[in-house]
This record gives structure tokens, C-alpha cells and sequence, in this order.
């Protein structure tokens, strides 16, 4: 476009900035180098190198580029109500929410933005699949000061997503704070004390939101003229969110008042009659007729140096706002109960006894003299609920189904129940409970109650937090009166009344407190378990399990059955999309002793799925699996393979060790491609090397090739002779599938019998063939083949007729008369 005046013409008139050919080349030497090691594929460098004269959009973007960059990464805001962004999403997160002009950040695009002095203490995916946090000043709960780059392995759980942008944008337009520096961030993070901007500006013109006018006389604001009446003391209207995050430090006014959507709300901490269970009540019902209603109205200040008195009201020791009407009314309005304080409720309590009445802000006269259905009593606890109560834990089947805070109090309310309180959690806690957990309670803070240190959940009593954003995730702790029906909220029952989610039943810990929970409770076992590895997705696995009564086990349900003996090399799904396989014996393949797990594959893999059983009446035959004496199940595969899987060895008691087959006395001729199919025919599986080393120490010698599993060819020497190699196991690797040998089998039942395949029992319980015995050689490696009565010459059998019918059709040569 460059020298074309028509161009320019419209470009000055449309964006009234005057560009010239330097201020673009400078422009592409910075994006450049914001963008080197990132992978962006824009391809901008090759305009620029391919012409001078580029199309106006690719100009828009070059000329933009210096104020681009810096600011040209924002955290991306997660939906309300979205789990989060999982790293399958994560990659075109950027461009599938905003438009093509965004794509996933780079670390390198993270540290730049950095650089100019962007602080979130959130980690968020990069376009490699690791993620980032950036952090200036260091904080509880942040990471160290710079852009630390973890790995999801380490965190676990789902996240926002940096992105990067192409092009000059305002911040509104992508949902965020604009800050004086040019760069964006989250509405959540402006006036939280931390300089998130790098310049302060996010934490000037600050102050909390209040009720106006708020008068003892009533109601006076309409919606048409609520703006106005906020900008007189110095504010704007109120929205959803200023008011969650100032109900959330304890304000507690029953009285609607207008926000700047034209909905209506009122916030409770304390349920009486008039005002609804605790939470933030919201009405949607006011069309535009109805804006003529006289209401107050929710303000947000401007200004950090704002004063509830220059609105009248009583500033709270929190700084909360609250009318003087509602000083010394028994309700705590403020959320620290300044309020209500003895000293300064001795003049409210006079004046309140000349008319003998407060008056509640939702203009309900209750009576002071304990006449009233409902008795305040001054400076109680709130949720002081008549009669026992208990908390539950909102959760899903697998732990998760986690929420913003401002969708905590409908959540418990869709329920039937009110958020808890930490005071709540506290005598359920005192009742047993324990999970390891965290969950919203109605104070904006966050908690989990534990008896048992373990693992993540160290401390012993009710663990409690305050830093998190409302904006994080979490599982929420409702509360429910007296003896409320675990059942109905789909979860157990405890034998003490108590409620606990379903995930917690069998998982090892005492949860209810009477260890009711972990009564009639199997182990983890692999399913489908077959012996070819099964293909199920993480999205199939929680079908799968409970389609034989069982649930997707987690991390601790394994761990359990791996501290009872369970021995398993093959990977299988758990419920936080994680795989693992317990390891108590090191092999080849199978890593090291412990629960090797892995947190790096797709959901869409297909493996199996490790399962917990939820009822008593389980047993491991319901999915066709051995039992072993310990009460575990294992895959009938890993029977009789010398490894104990069990735990307990029962799984390789009465097992037949290794043999030769068909062992006779001309060597056989079977490939190796038929190999499996003959071990198969008689009750075998095609042996390893490690289950011919196992049989060898037990004293197994036969001077011939079979072969094994992996396709080559052994035997095993315990005598050195002449054609036989040096003692050991000789093992070979060079031979073709295609040539004739015997075959190694492992036995795959319990008491397999050697006369079954027509072979001698030696004494240690070997199976050799007949020609062997009476040979002069140690076969057995008992001696007991060389027990013989003199009869028998090297390499002949004393046929009996019980002992012929076993006798195995082939090259079998024999001298020797029936009895």
C-alpha cells in the first residue's frame, strides 16, 4: 500500500494515524523478536521478506506491533460453570473464543508481557503443554518471583490458557481490566491489594460496595435514576460481582436494591424470616416496565479514600457499610459483628425501647421482648441452627465437579440446603468427619475437616484458607438440618448420621468417623483384566466399573491394594485420568518398586481401568478373576507366572513349573507361529524366559532348544556334557520363526498334572519327559528321575498300564513290556 495515496487516504480517515514505510519495518523488527521460539505460525516475517507491498490487514498488524507488544498476552477468563481448559482444548482455546487474531502464548510471550510487569497468581497452558505462572511480587500460595514453567504432572487439574494476540485490542473486548500500561487483566484481580498491572493501576480508585440510600424511612430509587444516585456519593452501580465480593467479607442487608443489569439482589448470612436461607438472592423478574419500582441501589466507590459516613452509614471494623438502622438489631450486618458490640449498642438499645420494635430492613416488624416465632439471640453465631446439623460436600462420583464461589449458594440451594459455615464444618468435624477435600464455605474461604494425617492432608482439624480468588474452583460444603437423607443427595450414609461422597467409601480412610464407610469393602482390581491389553477411554472407564458394581479408582485406592501384595506391569485408568500399575517385584518394563504412575497420556487411549468395589457382596469370580487368600483379585493371566502378584504367593502354590512339550524323544518340529497354540491345547501359555530361569533354579536340566515367548530359542544345563553348553540356561536368538523346535509352556491352572501330557512327575514337582528318566543325568534336579530299580537302562521306561494310557501320541521310542 506504501506510495498509493487513495490507500493512505483511507486509512487515515478510518484509523486517523499516518503511517509510514519506517514506523512498519520497525514495527516487524519487534514483533519478530516477541515471537522467536514461540512455533506462531502467522507467517508475518515471510510478507515482509516476500514484498514491500502487503495487504492493509497484514500493514494493520505490523504498524500495531510496538504497542502490541506490550500487551500482547492475557489470561483467558474460564466460562462460570466450565470445569476449566484441559490440554486437549488448550490449543485453539485462544482462537476458537476470541477470533483468529489470538493463538496460545509461549513461555517466551508470557516472560515478555512480564517483563512489563503483568503479576497473576494463576497457572495457565502454554502452545507446548506446560504452563506458566507470572509473579513479581512474592506471596502465600504463588510460585517463586519470575515466570516459573511447571509441567501439569505436577499441578493436576484443569486451568486458563495465556493467550497471545495478533493485533491491537482493548481490553474490554476480551472481558478484562485495562490498565495504564496497556496491559489486561482479569476483572477479579483489580483492587486485591497486589499490583497485577505492574504500574498500580489496578489498585487505584478502589472501595467496597454499599446499599444507598439505604434510608430507616424506606425505599426511594428507581432503576431509570440509580446511576445517578450513585455518582452523587461518588460511586457507579453495583454489579453482580462487586456485590458476591463484599457479601463474601460478611455484609448481610436484607433489603433489595438495583445492580447494573436492572436485576434486583439482597445478600444473607444469617436465615430469618423475610430475607431466605444465606447466600446472594437474586431477581432477574424487573423488565423495563417495571424499572419505575422504588428500590435502593448496590454502589460500588470509586475511590479508596471513600467513608461510609459521607453516605451516613457505620463503618465496620472490616470497613463493610452498613445502615445505622441495622446497628444492634441481633443480626450481625457487618460480618465481624462491629455491629453489634456491647458498647456501642447501649444508646441504640435506649432508643430502641421507647417504640419497643426493630425494624428489619426487609420492613417486617419483630418484636424485641422474645415474643417473635423467630428468637434472635445478640451476638450469636450465624447459622445457629435450632437442632442438630451436618455438611455435606458437593462433589461428583470422581471428587470433582468443582464452582466459582458465586455459584456456591445456588448450588446448595438446588439441594435443598444453605452454605455452610466454617462453624457448621467444625461440629461435623467434631462428629468424625474427614475428607480430604476442599470446598467453599459461606465466608468466601475454604476448608477441609481431617482425623487422619495422610498424604496432602497432613494437619489434624478443620484446615482453613482465605486467599483463593472467588473465581477458583472448588467443591462446595453445604449445610443440611437433623437426620437429612444422604441417599436423596446421592451420597453414603454413615451409621453416625453423617454424609460422606461415594468416592470416600472403600478408600482406606475412616471418613465417617465410625469407620462405617469401610466396612464390607473389596480391593482394586484390573478390568476388564483379559490377557491382550483392553482398549477402554478414560471417558468409557466410569461405565465400564460400574457395570460390575464397582467405581473408577484413585491414587489412595491403589496404594491400598498395593501395601496388601497386588503386583501387576501393565498400566490402567484411574479417576483423576491418570494411569498407574503397582510394582512390588522389579522386571523388565515394569519400572520400579511402588505405584508408578503417569499423568501424560490422551483420555482417548485405550487401556484398562482399575476399579473399586462398593458393596460387600463382590467377589472376583462376578468378573472372572482369581482369588487370592488375601481377599485381592487377580487376572487369570498373571497365574503361575513365578511372579507374585497376590501379595501372599497363593496365586503360585500347586502350580506346574516350565516343561518341554511335546518332549519327545525325536525333537519336534512346531514353528514358532504355532508355538502359543500348542502350549494353549494343554492348559499352558507360552513360556517367558524369566519362567524358564524360575524352573531352572529349581533344578529343571533337558539338553534341548524350545522355544519362548520372545521368539527365541533356550534350555537349561545344570550338568556340563558335550553338546549341551556350559551350565546355565542357554539361550539363543538367532534361529527363524520358521524352523522346528519344542516349545517351553508355563502351566495356567492349579495341580497340573504331568501324566496329563504324558511326562514324569519328579519329586520337586517338575515334568520331564519319560525318555529322561534313568538317563544318568540329574534332570529333575531332585535326582528322583535316577531312582531306578535296575531294570531300566539310560533312556528306557518301565511301562506300567496305569501309566501308558497318558503316554503322548508321537515319535515316542520305548523298550519295554506291559505288565
Amino acid at each position: 500500500a506504501h506510495g498509493r495515496e487513495t490507500t493512505n487516504t483511507v486509512w487515515r480517515a478510518k484509523f486517523q494515524i499516518v503511517i509510514t514505510h519506517q514506523t512498519c519495518i520497525a514495527a516487524t523488527t519487534t514483533l519478530h523478536n516477541s515471537e522467536h521460539d514461540c512455533g506462531h505460525q502467522r507467517g508475518y516475517r515471510g510478507r515482509w521478506k516476500m514484498s514491500r507491498i502487503i495487504p492493509l490487514g497484514v500493514l494493520l498488524l505490523c504498524c500495531v506491533g510496538d504497542a502490541l507488544n506490550k500487551g500482547s498476552v492475557f489470561l483467558a477468563e474460564i466460562p462460570i460453570g466450565s470445569p476449566g481448559i484441559t490440554l486437549q482444548d488448550a490449543a485453539g482455546y485462544c482462537t476458537k473464543t476470541y477470533g483468529p487474531w489470538a493463538e496460545t502464548a509461549c513461555w517466551q510471550n508470557v516472560r515478555d508481557t512480564w517483563n512489563i510487569g503483568l503479576d497473576l497468581c494463576k497457572y495457565a497452558w502454554l502452545n507446548d503443554g506446560t504452563m506458566a505462572q507470572p509473579i513479581r511480587a512474592a506471596r502465600d500460595g504463588c510460585s517463586a518471583v519470575g515466570v516459573s514453567k511447571v509441567s501439569p504432572r505436577e499441578l493436576g487439574g484443569t486451568f486458563g490458557v495465556w493467550c497471545y494476540v495478533g493485533r491491537q485490542v482493548e481490553c474490554g473486548s476480551v472481558g478484562q481490566f485495562s490498565c495504564g500500561n496497556g496491559l489486561c487483566v482479569p476483572h477479579w484481580a483489580r483492587c486485591d491489594g497486589v499490583n497485577n498491572c505492574g504500574d498500580n493501576s489496578d489498585e487505584q480508585q478502589c472501595g467496597g460496595v454499599f446499599l444507598y440510600p439505604a434510608l430507616r424511612s424506606g425505599p426511594s430509587v428507581s432503576f431509570w435514576n440509580a446511576s445517578q444516585a450513585c455518582q452523587a456519593s461518588g460511586a457507579r452501580v453495583a454489579g453482580w460481582r462487586d456485590l458476591a465480593e463484599q457479601w463474601a467479607k460478611g455484609l448481610d442487608i436484607c433489603r433489595r436494591g438495583w445492580l447494573q443489569d436492572a436485576t434486583t439482589a439482597h445478600v444473607v448470612h444469617k436465615t430469618r424470616d423475610g430475607c431466605g436461607k444465606i447466600g446472594l438472592h437474586h431477581d432477574g423478574s424487573y423488565g423495563m416496565w417495571s424499572w419505575n419500582v422504588v428500590l435502593d441501589v448496590w454502589c460500588k466507590a470509586l475511590s479508596s479514600s471513600f467513608t461510609c459516613e459521607s453516605v451516613s452509614q457505620y463503618t465496620c471494623n472490616n470497613l463493610n457499610c452498613v445502615p445505622t438502622w441495622a446497628m444492634c438489631d441481633g443480626v450481625d450486618n457487618c460480618g465481624d459483628f462491629s455491629d453489634e458490640l456491647p458498647d456501642r449498642c447501649k444508646s441504640a438499645g435506649a432508643q430502641a425501647s421507647g417504640d419497643d420494635k426493630l425494624l428489619f430492613s426487609s420492613g417486617t416488624a419483630v418484636a424485641d421482648d422474645g415474643g417473635s416465632e423467630t428468637d434472635w439471640i445478640f451476638g450469636s453465631e450465624r447459622q445457629a441452627f435450632a437442632g442438630a446439623s451436618k455438611v455435606v460436600l458437593v462433589t461428583d462420583e470422581q471428587g470433582e465437579d468443582r464452582i466459582t464461589f458465586l455459584q456456591a449458594s445456588d448450588r446448595c440451594l438446588q439441594r435443598g440446603m444453605q452454605l455452610a459455615s466454617w462453624e457448621d464444618l467444625r461440629d461435623s468435624w467434631n462428629a468424625g468427619l474427614d475428607l480430604c477435600r476442599n470446598g467453599w464455605l459461606s465466608d468466601g474461604t475454604i476448608a477441609h475437616p481431617i482425623h487422619t494425617s495422610r498424604e496432602v492432608c497432613t494437619e489434624v482439624g478443620v484446615n482453613h484458607e482465605g486467599s483463593h480468588e472467588f473465581t477458583e474452583q472448588w467443591n462446595v460444603w453445604c449445610s443440611t438440618y437433623g437426620m437429612h437423607d444422604c441417599t436423596s443427595i446421592n451420597q453414603f450414609s454413615c451409621a453416625n448420621g453423617l454424609c460422606v461422597p461415594h468416592w470416600a467409601n472403600c478408600d482406606g480412610v475412616n471418613n465417617c468417623g465410625d469407620d462405617s464407610d469401610e466396612q464390607h469393602c473389596g480391593h482394586v482390581f484390573m478390568y476388564p483384566g483379559d490377557e491382550a491389553a483392553a482398549s477402554v477411554t478414560f471417558w468409557d472407564a466410569a461405565t465400564l466399573c460400574q457395570g460390575v458394581g464397582a467405581t473408577v479408582a484413585s491414587w489412595e485406592d491403589l496404594y491400598n491394594a498395593y501395601s496388601i501384595g497386588l503386583d501387576i506391569c501393565r498400566y490402567a485408568w484411574l479417576n483423576d485420568g491418570t494411569i498407574s500399575h503397582p510394582i512390588r517385584t522389579i522386571r523388565d518394563d515394569c519400572g520400579q518398586v511402588g505405584v508408578n504412575h503417569d499423568g501424560s497420556h490422551e483420555y482417548s487411549s485405550g487401556l484398562d481401568v482399575w476399579c473399586q468395589p462398593k458393596n460387600g457382596d463382590f467377589s472376583c469370580d462376578s468378573v472372572n478373576q482369581f482369588t487370592c487368600t488375601n481377599g485381592l483379585c487377580v487376572p487369570y493371566w498373571v497365574v503361575c507366572d513365578s511372579i507374585d502378584n497376590c501379595g501372599d504367593n497363593s496365586e503360585e502354590e500347586d502350580c506346574g513349573h516350565v516343561f518341554l512339550y511335546p518332549g519327545n524323544q525325536l525333537a519336534s518340529s512346531v514353528n514358532f507361529m504355532d508355538a502359543k497354540a500348542r502350549c494353549a491345547s494343554v492348559g499352558a501359555r507360552l513360556a517367558s524366559y524369566e519362567d524358564l530361569s524360575f524352573t531352572w533354579r529349581h533344578g529343571l536340566d533337558i539338553c534341548r532348544y524350545g522355544w519362548l515367548e520372545d521368539g527365541t530359542i533356550s534350555h537349561p544345563i545344570h550338568t556340563a556334557r558335550e553338546g549341551c553348553g556350559e551350565a546355565g540356561i542357554n539361550h539363543d536368538g538367532n534361529h527363524e520363526y520358521t524352523e522346528g523346535f519344542d516349545v517351553w509352556c508355563e502351566p495356567k491352572t492349579p495341580k497340573f498334572k504331568c501324566l496329563s501330557i504324558g511326562q514324569f512327575k519328579c519329586d520337586n514337582h517338575l515334568c520331564i519327559p519319560f525318555w529322561l528318566k534313568c538317563d544318568g543325568i540329574d534332570n529333575c534336579g531332585d535326582n528322583s528321575d535316577e531312582n531306578c530299580d535296575g531294570t531300566e537302562g539310560p533312556g528306557e521306561v518301565k511301562i506300567t498300564s496305569s501309566t501308558y494310557a497318558y503316554l503322548y501320541e508321537g515319535d515316542l521310542v520305548f523298550d519295554a513290556e506291559l505288565d
